[in-house]
């Protein structure tokens, strides 16, 4: 038989084991925010449905094959499960950080939920107490109540911030559809706080917490009193989901 013949259930079978892996462990959520697994899970069945179809075909069939050119459209169909796979168990870091902006002005506050599974604080107090942490969803949601306090907040550390060699800084990604959408959000610390620490650790930070201006935009500094190292408490925790 010709191996275009089998071109259709070999790029399906292999979007299937994509699909596969993306509901397995969640690991969709590296890509997609959690709402999108229904439409994961809906592909996966598809996708499913087809493979057993075009088995029932080949065995039936007596075509030789399909067009001379499928190969050509079955590696263009593949080029998303590439980028998955390339891509891996890895997330957004510091460097992304880098070329996307991330001010307290440019985020809708409104916009922002409770419903960060991360969040380790989920009993948002009248005053900061500074030896809880909070996330940094909460931050900026209340930040009327935690303004000119101190708090404290965890996520992945940046040692310089594009433009201003002065600053560090503390975030994660707020994703409103999918990885390319994500918008660093988090604070701002002098970069002299962290001397000794590297780009995408996962660290906490404790100080007190104001708005400044910078580059005509809102941003939270923190006046950062303590910077530790943590271990990443999950592959998925630098993402936050509205």
């Amino acid at each position: 038989m010709s191996i275009r013949k089998y071109m259709p259930l070999s790029v399906f079978s292999i979007w299937l084991m994509t699909l596969s892996w993306l509901l397995w462990e969640d690991n969709l959520q590296l890509f997609l925010k959690p709402s999108f697994k229904g439409l994961v899970t809906a592909a996966f069945v598809f996708s499913l449905l087809l493979c057993v179809g075009l088995v029932a075909h080949l065995f039936q069939s007596k075509d030789t094959g399909t067009g001379k050119h499928s190969w050509i459209n079955g590696l263009i169909l593949l080029l998303p499960v590439a980028f998955i796979f390339q891509a891996g168990q890895g997330t957004l870091g510091e460097y992304a950080m880098q070329k996307r902006s991330m001010a307290a002005s440019a985020i809708q506050k409104n916009q922002i939920t409770s419903s960060d599974e991360n969040q380790l604080n989920p009993s948002i107090e009248k005053e900061a107490n500074p030896d809880k942490d909070i996330s940094i969803t909460t931050l900026i949601r209340k930040f009327e109540q935690f303004d000119g306090k101190q708090v404290s907040i965890q996520g992945l550390f940046a040692k310089t911030v594009s433009g201003h060699d002065e600053l560090s800084a503390v975030f994660r990604y707020l994703i409103t559809c999918c990885a390319a959408d994500a918008q660093p959000v988090g604070v701002f610390i002098s970069s002299g706080v962290g001397k000794g620490f590297e780009n995408n650790q996962w660290v906490r930070v404790k100080g007190q917490v104001e708005l400044r201006k910078m580059d005509e935009f809102d941003v939270i500094f923190m006046d950062a009193d303590t910077l530790e190292p943590l271990k990443v408490p999950d592959k998925k925790s630098i993402y936050l989901y509205n």
